[in-house]
């Protein structure tokens, strides 16, 4: 008679309704009024909704019937494991048995075994053996007005132990619509376990705060998305967790685009960028890459970044590398279709015209990101001395 919908119907935010059929009405049962329902939780027959989960700097869990069964059953569990999160991942028929994943900011993940019946609980196995004994840096939603008084989030993750004097590494997600979220992240606990504070900014365009947070993004790639990460870099200098000068920005894909386009137009601000699978000519990502293929590739690209060639131009990276005066990383796996290695060749081509230095590693077998374990370590492993080479601990 009826089914569930994950819409933004009538709202900014994205929640959960209930659609009837007969009568053709939404009917909402749940939207946050500060960010976007992340997922709804589901029956194990796929049929109820029982609760869902928010990310408002950490995560919450609504539930919208205390009274299902397994409503009970996950409430309990949050109650064994606060301020963590829990997941579910699999239950026997008769919900007696679940397999339980619970993971924090410090806590790099653990599978349990829980009977329903009796209320044991019983550990599995860790999903990093090797991090059971190691101390875990805490990682703190933060927040702070742009240069344009939006209010921009954030996660803040201070080296343990470390003196106020620690350098800082901006890290930058990708796509620009997705966003960082609040949990265990190995790279983040790889620069804080190194002496490095760790900021992480879900800029305008993210994902999560809403239609018109993430709209805001749009066609900005080159300025208020890089503000907001120029302010949220010069605020963190603000509250003590580092200085300009020692301070290094770090990304992914559109994050390497942002390592350096940041860079550029602030040249004061970092002393080294790393850019790993970036995009730095903006035109070809209209003749390169996956995107283009996509049935709505082409339509996605021009709302997000517009199609004048001149204006593509102005807001590629490449077209800036003159006032670049960060110490330079670039990785680029040479599989990469989503951000063809064209783009990375673009960009060394463009410094080595105005004679910047950079350094330079190409991954033969590697596409969008790391996934092969040994490229992982020789990332972790580029990225560590580069780091140590040019920021004082």
């Amino acid at each position: 008679k009826s089914v569930f919908v994950f819409d933004n119907f009538q709202s900014d935010k994205s929640g959960v309704f209930q659609f009837e059929i007969a009568t053709q009405k939404m009917k909402e049962l749940i939207v946050d009024k500060n960010v976007d329902i992340t997922y709804p939780i589901m029956s194990v027959d796929k049929r109820q909704i029982y609760a869902v989960r928010v990310d408002d700097g950490k995560p919450a869990y609504l539930l919208l019937n205390g009274e299902h069964p397994e409503a009970k059953i996950f409430k309990e569990l949050l109650g064994a494991f606060p301020g963590e999160d829990v997941q579910i991942t699999s239950m026997t028929d008769d919900a007696s048995k679940l397999v339980v994943h619970v993971s924090s900011d410090i806590n790099s993940g653990a599978f349990y075994l829980f009977n329903n019946q009796t209320g044991d609980l019983a550990k599995l196995s860790s999903t990093y053996p090797h991090l059971a004994k190691t101390a875990l840096a805490a990682m703190e939603p933060i927040q702070f007005k742009a240069r344009d008084g939006m209010t921009i989030h954030g996660y803040l993750t201070k080296a343990p132990q470390a003196s106020k004097e620690a350098p800082l590494v901006v890290l930058v997600h990708g796509g620009p619509k997705a966003r960082d979220y609040w949990g265990y992240n190995p790279e983040v606990q790889m620069l804080a376990l190194s002496g490095y504070n760790v900021l992480q900014v879900n800029y305008r365009g993210s994902k999560g705060y809403g239609e018109l947070y993430e709209l805001a993004g749009d066609r900005h790639w080159a300025d208020k998305i890089q503000y907001d990460i120029i302010d949220g870099t010069k605020w963190a200098f603000a509250q003590g967790h580092g200085k300009a000068g020692n301070a290094c920005i770090v990304g992914a894909s559109f994050g390497g685009y942002s390592a350096v386009m940041a860079s550029t137009i602030e040249p004061d601000l970092y002393k080294c960028a790393i850019a790993t699978a970036g995009v730095y000519d903006m035109n070809l990502m209209y003749s390169h890459g996956d995107i283009k293929q996509i049935t709505w590739g082409e339509a996605f690209l021009e709302r997000v970044i517009g199609k004048d060639p001149a204006v593509l131009q102005q807001t590629s990276p490449t077209s800036h590398v003159a006032k670049l005066k960060a110490s330079l990383l670039i990785m680029h796996g040479k599989r990469d279709d989503r951000a063809p290695i064209e783009h990375a060749e673009a960009l060394k081509d463009a410094l080595e015209k105005v004679n910047k230095p950079y350094d330079w590693y190409e991954f033969n077998d590697e596409a969008h990101g790391f996934y092969d374990a040994e490229n992982q370590a020789q990332y972790m492993s580029h990225m560590q001395q580069f780091l140590q080479k040019n920021l004082k601990i």
